[in-house]
């Protein structure tokens, strides 16, 4: 089932979050992690703090519509703690955020979307108060998603985006937040061109592409559904595809042609 759109509200990691919420036309209204680069020390520390460490950080928490600190956290503060259905966006996926870090492990303690940033955003958020809400993190890493799908959680929709830019394709975008019709994603679960790639789904909304090497699968991609169709995101920057499926495949909107094997007799 898609999610209510009406209310989006980004924790960061950078401004790139908050582009993918006004593509989608929701919930305008400025928060405090819209803007620079937040890490999930800054986050945490700013929920722990009832805001007042992003005052007393370089970053100044200042909103988008020239609302001061104390203002601007006192309005995301009211939202987070009313009954109003809500759904909060993290994303690792700005390419530039690899410049924040050092190395990958660097990195992955920054801003990294795992099984551990997970439940420690969400002990804080209801310590914070937070109600009636769910989480989506949009991950680099397809490692990170098959990690929280452990989990299996109602409250979090982990998607698989890969490395996006600034300003990520709209059509993108839309598949992540869309209300869902058919086709259902175990319609295109299964094995393609002779077992050498496998969809499997891993929740209603996301199935995970493996691609078979040695013997061994190995991560590739995600797939979700969209406006009758499929969205793809491989490994890499903006690889994102359209895909629509037919009886015997996948036809993928840069050219490409899966076909679906035949059951087994």
């Amino acid at each position: 089932m898609g999610k209510d759109i009406s209310v989006l509200i980004s924790l960061g990691f950078s401004n790139q979050t908050r582009l993918v919420i006004e593509q989608l036309g929701a919930n305008l209204a400025a928060m405090p992690f819209d803007k620079e680069v937040i890490t999930r020390a800054d986050l945490i520390n700013a929920l722990q703090s009832d805001g007042s460490s992003l005052s007393q950080s370089h970053r100044p928490g200042r909103c988008d519509d020239g609302t001061g600190h104390a203002a601007c956290w006192r309005r995301f503060a009211k939202v987070v703690r009313s009954k109003v259905r809500k759904t909060f966006v993290l994303s690792n996926a700005d390419h530039g955020l690899r410049a924040f870090a050092v190395d990958d492990a660097d990195f992955d303690r920054t801003f990294g979307l795992g099984r551990s940033t997970y439940e420690e955003l969400t002990d804080e958020l209801e310590k914070f108060g937070a109600r009636n809400y769910s989480i989506t993190f949009l991950s680099r890493s397809l490692d990170e998603i098959e990690e929280t799908a452990a989990l299996c959680d109602p409250k979090l929709d982990h998607r698989f985006v890969g490395t996006l830019s600034l300003w990520p394709d709209a059509k993108a975008a839309a598949s992540l937040f869309s209300a869902f019709d058919e086709p259902s994603l175990a319609g295109a679960c299964g094995a393609y061109d002779r077992s050498e790639k496998i969809i499997q789904a891993v929740t209603s909304d996301v199935a995970i592409i493996y691609k078979m090497a040695g013997g061994k699968r190995k991560p590739l991609g995600c797939l979700t559904r969209l406006n009758g169709g499929f969205a793809a995101f491989f490994e890499g920057r903006d690889k994102v595809y359209m895909a629509v499926g037919a009886e015997r495949g996948l036809y993928f909107s840069n050219g490409v042609r899966w076909m679906k094997d035949a059951p087994a007799p």
